[in-house]
């Protein structure tokens, strides 16, 4: 088993399916500055530093069924 790149860019689809956001929760969540801001990759382009993400989802309360 192979460790992860702490550095590891990932794209949308990717942090969508991590998070459960949609595209456009996504980007709300970063403009209330609750979510990582993204990184520019090009024009048409945007990543997010998989660490980031997964920091974030640390963060986040944890809700059990009853």
């Amino acid at each position: 088993m192979s460790t992860a790149d702490p550095d590891r860019l990932i794209r949308l689809n990717e942090v969508c399916k991590l998070t459960g956001y949609s595209r456009s929760g996504l980007y709300a969540a970063m403009k209330r500055g609750d979510f990582p801001q993204g990184l520019k990759l090009g024009p048409r382009a945007t990543g997010w530093r998989e660490a980031d993400v997964r920091a974030w989802l640390q963060s986040r309360p944890t809700v059990y069924g009853e």
